[in-house]
């Protein structure tokens, strides 16, 4: 502190370059606004390149180099908030390592307390911490007066630095619109791909859904048409039980109405013959007679037998024909 009391002589010169550093700084943080969150990146890379023109920072006054973690918080309990990682990583960045003899000891060491104190200011401005940087720049400063630093050589440093700050900004957002677009690009191309995808996927189901809806139909058909054959075979054996393997016209033969028209066809036949065969003839007035009491004459017998005959043959062949329709609907043929 004694050898750099010696030093100090121009405060206010001093001052306007740390101001006109701070405001660049503030420029900065306006213009980080709009690009996409990259809001702390730009003030670290403002940061980081006042730390290249300053050096470090350990070397205070008298001078001896201090570590980093001196004015670093050293909350470990809150490292896990993203303002306190913030802070720390800018005060990290903003420290300085300066050494004796270097002819922009003071420019670079007021620098670099500036720019650890702004970082409090944004992030954790109760800090009790930011008081002890404030007294450390005061005394800086004081020193820096004594030194006799020369405004032209701020100047032209802070002039240099600026641009080159310029340009690693500009750098450093092209950067990013490049990797935003190549992001851009992957994700459209994400997009059109999992789009893809998604429309093969789905053609995938409809057409197994239309599969197994066919399945599905022909499994009914299948089960419809086994059952048919299972209901059919029962209704033939179930026909076949009742009548056997007779025929349509056997079993109207034998069927109770035929039967009975036969024998009442062959009655009236026989009666017939007889009446025929006895030489009698009768008058209509003795068939009246025996129309009165209820019988046939016998001169009507020949006309019964042939109506009886007729109903026998009709009342046959429907009877063939039922049993022929029967045994088709039961077995088929």
């Amino acid at each position: 502190m004694e050898n750099n009391d010696q030093q100090i002589k121009h405060k206010s010169a001093s001052d306007e370059f740390l101001s006109g550093s701070l405001n660049y700084l503030d420029g900065v943080k306006d213009v980080k606004a709009t690009k996409r969150r990259r809001s702390l990146k730009p003030i670290m890379i403002v940061v980081l390149v006042i730390v290249g023109l300053f050096g470090g920072v350990a070397a205070m006054l008298s001078i001896s180099k201090r570590p980093v973690e001196e004015t670093v918080m050293e909350d470990s309990g809150n490292e896990a908030s993203d303002v306190q990682a913030q802070l720390n990583s800018c005060l990290r960045a903003a420290q300085a390592d300066v050494e004796a003899g270097d002819p922009e000891f003071y420019p670079k060491l007021i620098a670099s307390y500036k720019a650890q104190i702004t970082c409090y200011d944004r992030y954790d401005n109760e800090s009790s911490a930011k008081q002890g940087l404030e007294d450390k720049l005061n005394s800086a400063e004081v020193a820096a007066r004594d030194a006799g630093t020369s405004q032209a050589a701020i100047d032209a440093e802070y002039d240099r630095r600026a641009a080159q700050i310029d340009e690693e900004y500009r750098q450093y957002v092209a950067a990013l619109d490049v990797e935003a677009a190549r992001h851009d690009d992957e994700m459209r191309r994400r997009l059109e791909k999992n789009a893809e995808v998604a429309a093969k996927h789905q053609a995938e189901l409809e057409a197994e859904r239309a599969r197994r809806e066919a399945e599905l139909v022909a499994n009914q058909a299948a089960i419809a048409k086994a059952k048919a054959e299972q209901e059919k075979v029962a209704r033939c054996n179930e026909y076949k039980a009742q009548y056997g393997d007779k025929s349509a016209e056997e079993l109207a033969r034998t069927d109770a109405s035929v039967v009975q028209a036969y024998n009442t066809w062959q009655d009236y036949a026989q009666k017939a013959e007889e009446y025929r065969n006895s030489g009698v003839v009768l008058s209509q007035a003795q068939c009246q007679n025996y129309i009165l009491k209820g019988r046939v004459c016998p001169r009507q017998y020949e006309a019964k037998a042939q109506e009886a005959e007729t109903y026998y043959n009709q009342l046959f062949s429907q009877k063939v024909q039922a049993y022929n329709s029967s045994r088709k609907l039961a077995c088929g043929y």
